[in-house]
């Protein structure tokens, strides 16, 4: 720690400026053009000024997340609660961790039952979209290494190629008597 923000902490201590608190509360406003909201703390029903949220992310590479309002939070505040920091959601009676929570488990899980998890210790990821809609949309180039199964249709705009064949160009040698034709040949 750089010596400037050691005298900034035991100035801070020393004059009592400020102590912070750890204080638990609930989000009664949100919003996402502010990137902040609006806590009470139900022990003194305290309603906040607009507080920032801390996020991974803020410049350049942006991260964004939605709080819900009624989820329960964890906030670094001042001693009156007039200025502080929604540090993040906690997990709560109202508000248990997923059951495809573990430890070598990362993932999220979205309120309509979609949820995308990594196990680490399995090295498998998965993505369980849920809807009758549900769709996964690539925009670019799309390289898969290993083998692609599927149990519906698949579908394509363009051609298909297997090795030098394509689906759309490739012949077969002429056949007299029905039943199997010979096999495909790479189209000329």
């Amino acid at each position: 720690m750089n010596k400037f923000l050691i005298n900034l902490v035991y100035t801070i201590h020393e004059v009592n400026i400020f102590t912070p608190m750890l204080r638990y509360g609930i989000v009664s406003e949100f919003s996402a053009q502010k990137g902040k909201a609006k806590v009470i703390f139900l022990d003194d029903n305290i309603v906040t000024d607009w507080l920032p949220i801390v996020y991974k992310r803020t410049k350049g590479d942006k991260e964004f997340d939605a709080l819900s309002v009624k989820e329960h939070v964890a906030c670094l505040m001042d001693e009156n609660s007039e200025s502080g920091v929604i540090l993040g959601a906690i997990y709560s009676g109202a508000d248990p961790t997923s059951s495809n929570a573990g430890s070598d488990v990362w993932g999220r899980e979205f309120e309509d039952g979609t949820v995308i998890k990594y196990d680490k210790a399995a090295h498998k990821l998965a993505i369980y979209i849920s809807g009758s809609g549900a769709k996964v949309e690539v925009v670019g180039d799309l390289s898969v290494t290993g083998k692609i199964e599927a149990t519906g249709n698949i579908e394509s705009s363009g051609d298909v190629k297997s090795a030098t064949v394509s689906l759309t160009t490739h012949v077969h040698a002429v056949t007299t008597a029905p039943g199997t034709s010979a096999p495909p040949t790479p189209a000329p």
